[in-house]
């Protein structure tokens, strides 16, 4: 069998979907405002009086370049009480290092994790159902 066109055509195609998934991508990356805003959250201190909620849902995790980072959990920057270390593992006073990945909710009370996709997982949200 004579393995030329098919060469042939297989590094046409490899040439046409490479241009083309190329000029799809879009931005890769943030525009100069987005992170500002980005590195104004960073910034941002929190403010008021800790209270322990029952319930905390790790939202998210930023790290800059510079070393600094930024954890959210039940929608707003960590407070007080709180610790996160690298490996996404969560230390709530009193209680021993649990891993949680964004979007997990655990229930302090009893320790158990509840997965975002399970109906069944108390809101972190007492208004929201």
């Amino acid at each position: 069998m004579n393995l030329r066109p098919v060469m042939i055509l297989l590094m046409a195609l490899c040439a046409v979907t490479s241009t083309v998934s190329a000029a799809s991508l879009g931005r890769l990356f943030t525009t100069p405002g987005e992170r500002a805003r980005l590195d104004r959250a960073l910034d941002a201190k929190t403010t008021g009086r800790a209270v322990r909620p029952s319930r905390f849902t790790f939202n998210g995790y930023m790290a800059g370049s510079d070393g600094r980072h930024a954890e959210w959990i039940n929608g707003h920057r960590r407070k007080a009480g709180v610790r996160l270390r690298d490996d996404g593992r969560v230390l709530l006073r009193g209680l021993r290092w649990l891993p949680l990945k964004p979007g997990q909710t655990l229930e302090a009370d009893t320790g158990r994790v509840f997965e975002a996709f399970d109906r069944s997982h108390p809101s972190s949200d007492p208004g929201r159902s």
